[in-house]
């Protein structure tokens, strides 16, 4: 990652490492999100959002997502379930919605156009778009025509998400996002990195990051 060497005046920035289909991505962002809102000094921070493909042999055809952590867990689908109604929880907790029996499969053209809508300053509402609706349990998430729709409805020209999902367009981005967050530490995500000093693995609450974004703050 490139060091940043301009002013205090200079928005601070924040790299979020998420995954379109991961639950902890969901509610890790949220509580970012929040934390960001009620800093203060929300107008100067600038949440980048970066692609990192959790599962590269995800399904691509969806499946029943209970099926799928427990076979990608090695657990019983009754666990698997309950693993699924912790995160449901957790995530009513932080005001979202959250099926327990929605669909999984394969994120890659969805981070795909995450890279797309960066271009166009739209990464974090088509990524929220499409996180929501596959929470909330729409069944045609990962369909091109809904992907399609999403980015459309983000400001990204059609005929331009349209090349992307017919093609193979992003797909060394996606890869490269995955290996820079690797190389910096990550094992999984949500992995966050404040100002480009502070690394936070994981999903912490939102009172941990609000005091990691002011500590990042006072020393600008």
């Amino acid at each position: 990652m490139p060091i940043d060497t301009t002013t205090q005046s200079a928005p601070l920035r924040i790299d979020a490492w998420v995954d379109v289909a991961c639950p902890w991505c969901y509610v890790g962002k949220k509580r970012l999100e929040t934390a960001i809102a009620s800093s203060g000094h929300s107008d100067d921070i600038h949440l980048v959002l970066h692609t990192f493909e959790l599962d590269p042999g995800a399904p691509k055809v969806p499946v029943s997502n209970p099926q799928y952590v427990a076979r990608h867990m090695g657990v019983t689908v009754e666990k698997a379930v309950e693993l699924e109604q912790r995160m449901s929880g957790l995530a009513a907790a932080e005001g979202l919605g959250f099926t327990v029996e929605r669909i999984h499969a394969s994120s890659f053209d969805a981070l795909r156009l995450v890279h797309l809508a960066a271009e166009y300053d739209a990464a974090c509402a088509f990524f929220s778009t499409v996180q929501n609706a596959l929470f909330a349990g729409r069944a045609d998430t990962y369909s091109r025509e809904f992907l399609l729709q999403s980015a459309v409805s983000a400001g990204i020209p059609e005929p331009e998400a349209t090349d992307v999902l017919d093609g193979t367009r992003f797909t060394e981005e996606v890869a490269a996002d995955r290996a820079e967050a690797l190389q910096l530490g990550a094992r999984g995500v949500p992995f966050t990195v404040i100002d480009q000093k502070y690394g936070v693995p994981g999903v912490i609450s939102v009172g941990g990051y609000s005091d990691a974004i002011a500590t990042a703050w006072a020393e600008r």
